[in-house]
């Protein structure tokens, strides 16, 4: 009796979890149905008939975004909806990039909120209150661009340890991973400004850093296929995202402490009529910043690295990719160093002055980033209300494209890839901007860090990547090193990997380095 009783409790117990799961997925396909656009726009990649959600459209979209891409525009040179991994998304041509750019009606932060999740355990690294947005666009906009000059020599220094240890001065040819012996460099130049020489050298931080990068990408990535009601749920038993909550509990035992320790000094200096100790570093920025007020430091930190990391080190991983096919360019690029550290003078290992003066590798980067941006299409935004969108003023004429309130818009990056802007655009050119900026009309928009319609790598406008002119410094000291000492020949053939619209940097790909001596000190 006990036993028949027990097996009709679990046999209701499990009836209850297929209605309530049922449910769920039934009301988040309704939700999903009443967001579906009402335009003049095409929706592809919509799902099939017998498909009651869009978890297999996003999985499409996963495997063949490129292609359902081109679909899209086959139909609509203007711009069409998508499924995508976010669900229905508007893409457009690129030339509304510069209709939107400056635009306060398309929300940056109100579309990272909606797609990157900090609604789900261990993604809290992707939330930020309004001190939080606050501290970071002052340390990022106002600190880490504005203070470059000071930062140079720090970099620098961090770029020469990684690669000693990561990549050894070994005289004899030895194998390495690039990406992975990439990310360990970006990771200690990034510490040692964001956080000071004891986190740039402290392993279990460092670790932390990466694994956080790593992780929080992934799960945000794998939870993009479920329905966005039953995300929080799934999230509490998600790998990726269980991994993640117990390593932001080991970093906030790292900075939270820190962050203490400052305040108490501080608050003692002040006390004791002393003048408090001087940090040029990022703890001493956001408290700046804060003034008082609460803030999570741990986040910061982690969305500081999360930022810096991820994207600087798979460009860096392409960059170098692109290089080393290239043995030619790689003594080109030597040259260029030499001349630039020699004309220095010799009294400074390096300057912001002798940085900017890398032309060729500049050219060399933005080439790069053209054929292998961060992806397919950028200039994501959330719209905040109605309107009609006109490519020529920005304004609302009739004939402009309807825009719904809370369609989530991002722009497509073909046009760095069209024969009609770009000759022989398929091929890469290291001299291409180069020689651009020889031309009067384009001297400024050939520079890595300029934006413009036709190259958006950086997005465009007020919400271009603020931290593009720290990333580039970060780069170019990396790479002179990397060159200078090293010499570099393929091992694999590096391919480029796109998961929906991201593209990535071969992650598995080695090169072969052996150590020499570098004609100039660096």
């Amino acid at each position: 009796m006990i036993s028949a009783l027990l097996t009709a409790i679990r046999d209701v117990g499990k009836c209850t979890t297929v209605v309530v799961t049922s449910t769920l997925l039934i009301i988040a396909f309704i939700i999903t149905l009443s967001h579906s656009p009402n335009s003049r726009l095409p929706l592809v990649n919509s799902p099939k008939r017998w498909e009651i959600s869009f978890t297999n459209a996003k999985k499409r979209y996963y495997s063949n975004a490129k292609e359902i891409i081109q679909a899209g525009f086959e139909k609509s040179k203007d711009g069409f909806y998508a499924v995508t991994e976010n669900g229905i998304e508007l893409i457009l041509a690129p030339k509304y990039a510069h209709t939107i750019r400056n635009d306060k009606r398309f929300d940056f932060h109100a579309y990272r909120v909606h797609t990157m999740l900090p609604n789900v355990a261990g993604l809290k690294v992707f939330e930020m209150d309004q001190v939080g947005k606050e501290i970071m666009s002052y340390i990022i906009r106002q600190k880490l661009t504005h203070q470059l000059v000071d930062l140079i020599e720090p970099l620098s220094e961090e770029a020469s340890d990684a690669l000693q240890r990561s990549w050894t001065d070994n005289p004899d040819w030895h194998e390495i991973n690039v990406k992975s012996a990439l990310l360990e460099v970006i990771s200690q130049q990034s510490a040692r400004v964001f956080l000071g020489r004891s986190f740039a050298h402290n392993p279990t931080w460092l670790a932390l850093s990466r694994s956080i990068t790593l992780h929080a990408f992934s799960a945000v990535r794998d939870l993009r296929v479920y329905p966005s009601l039953l995300r929080p749920l799934v999230g509490w038993f998600l790998p990726a995202c269980k991994v993640l909550r117990g390593e932001i509990a080991k970093a906030r035992t790292l900075i939270e402490p820190t962050v203490l320790a400052r305040q108490l000094e501080k608050a003692r200096c002040v006390a004791e009529g002393l003048e408090p100790p001087v940090y040029l570093d990022t703890i001493a920025w956001a408290e700046e910043c804060a003034r008082g007020r609460p803030y999570d430091p741990a986040v910061v930190q982690l969305t500081l690295a999360l930022s810096a990391m991820h994207n600087t080190s798979d460009f860096l991983t392409q960059v170098i990719y692109d290089i080393v096919a290239r043995p030619g360019l790689i003594e080109e690029l030597r040259k260029e160093i030499i001349d630039v550290r020699e004309n220095g003078g010799g009294r400074e290992l390096w300057n912001k002055g002798a940085v900017h003066q890398l032309r060729l590798m500049d050219s060399v980067m933005k080439e790069s980033q053209r054929l292998k941006p961060t992806g397919l299409v950028n200039m994501r935004r959330y719209a905040t209300e109605k309107m009609r969108l006109s490519s020529s003023d920005g304004g609302g004429d009739k004939d402009g494209i309807p825009i719904k309130k809370g369609d989530l818009v991002m722009i497509s990056q073909h046009n760095h890839w069209d024969e009609e802007i770009y000759a022989n655009a398929a091929s890469f050119d290291p001299y291409r901007y180069y020689q651009l900026r020889k031309t009067t009309t384009q001297e400024h928009a050939a520079h890595f860090v300029a934006t413009s319609v036709n190259h958006i790598g950086f997005g465009h406008g007020v919400h271009g990547c603020p931290g593009r002119f720290f990333a580039a410094a970060e780069t170019k000291l990396a790479l002179c090193h990397i060159l200078m000492k090293y010499e570099l020949k393929l091992v694999d053939s590096p391919k480029v990997f796109t998961v929906g619209s991201i593209t990535s940097a071969d992650p598995v790909a080695r090169i072969a380095v052996r150590r020499r001596k570098e004609e100039v000190q660096l």
